[in-house]
């Protein structure tokens, strides 16, 4: 498609385990798309991933691949989260009883994420990169107040498991990306 057409972009999109598979697609044809621009003396445009509500993919030498990719500008992904959103919660190192959330064998999101956060007065969100350490340190306050963080949002999303599917459900994504049309 993109020999006959060199003009078009590739966009990648998916929810839930969808959003998953997409991320390892756009990762597995960046460098074929890159190949083709190449052959084509074409300007080039990275693969861009759209992914809501996905799980964690990778451990740290798969997010750091991402984020490499992303330093050369081949690849663009952005991972969309409900705050209390069991999905994009697991795996998690809490559950699997790995003791540092940082190991190599400990999952992650990777690219940008961008968190919807509803408070009692309206809906935000916020964006953040996750940049990859390349040492494995952890500091044991930092390890306690980041299990203590994730302690306070397990107890919320079990505290409320009557709203886990309307958490999760695509339709709820949508509503809560218009509110922010015209911000």
């Amino acid at each position: 498609l993109l020999r006959q057409h060199p003009d078009y972009k590739l966009y990648i999109s998916g929810h839930s385990l969808g959003g998953a598979l997409a991320i390892m697609t756009a990762l597995e044809l960046t460098p074929i798309v890159m190949k083709l621009q190449q052959q084509q003396q074409q300007h080039h445009c990275p693969v861009t991933c759209i992914t809501i509500g996905n799980p964690k993919v990778g451990n740290n030498q798969f997010c750091r691949a991402i984020q490499t990719l992303e330093e050369e500008k081949k690849i663009r992904i952005l991972t969309i989260q409900n705050k209390y959103d069991l999905v994009p919660m697991v795996p998690d190192p809490f559950w699997t009883c790995y003791v540092c959330s940082y190991s190599e064998r400990s999952f992650h999101h990777a690219g940008w994420v961008m968190k919807l956060v509803a408070t009692r007065r309206n809906d935000t969100y916020y964006i953040y990169h996750r940049k990859t350490s390349r040492k494995n340190k952890t500091n044991p306050v930092t390890f306690m107040k980041r299990l203590g963080q994730k302690l306070e949002r397990y107890l919320i999303v079990f505290g409320s498991m009557h709203q886990i599917k309307k958490r999760h459900f695509y339709g709820t994504y949508v509503a809560r990306l218009l509110s922010h049309k015209d911000e």
